[in-house]
């Protein structure tokens, strides 16, 4: 009956070769799941189209519109890629014109100015972004970021930080 007792005990029992067997299964699964991940990845990239998306800024420093050139906005919230500046037909970054501000006129009603204050301007221009255009018209950047025409978002650039509305978005 003890030898019954011993096979018994050793049946139940995980042994060094189980150990492997069962590291080299974890393996297998692991490495199939990275390589779906990454043909997947690969996929979405190569489904991603350039886009132009035209934005404006609202009573920007006219020293802050000055320092910037042609280089990447980075998105605020997650230090992704935003797009780079694209040059307008002038061979200028932005439309700029005095930033309009609201205000109290001899009467007291309350009337748009423009160019109040030298120092402040209003911005126009386009961004160059990498993403995908769906169906129903919306455009997520970089294939995972949602960009809406009338959206506000923060971005900086080496140098300024600012806060952008999205004017418009080609349908194509």
């Amino acid at each position: 009956m003890r030898t019954d007792e011993k096979n018994t005990k050793r049946a139940g029992r995980f042994s060094v070769l189980d150990l492997v067997i069962v590291l080299l299964l974890l393996a297998a699964i692991l490495t199939i799941g990275y390589r779906y991940y990454q043909s997947a990845k690969q996929a979405e990239q190569d489904t991603q189209q350039t886009i132009l998306i035209s934005f404006e800024v609202k009573d920007m420093l006219s020293s802050a519109q000055q320092s910037i050139g042609k280089e990447a906005l980075y998105l605020d919230s997650t230090g992704d890629l935003f797009g780079v500046l694209q040059f307008q037909k002038d061979d200028s970054l932005f439309e700029v014109r005095p930033a309009q501000v609201i205000v109290q006129d001899e009467n007291g009603n309350y009337v748009m100015v423009d160019g109040a204050d030298p120092t402040r301007v209003d911005v126009t221009g386009t961004i160059k972004c990498k993403g995908r255009l769906n169906e129903d018209g919306s455009f997520l950047l970089n294939g995972t970021i949602p960009v809406t025409p009338g959206q506000t978002i923060a971005v900086h650039t080496e140098k300024v930080s600012f806060v952008l509305k999205v004017v418009e978005i080609p349908k194509s």
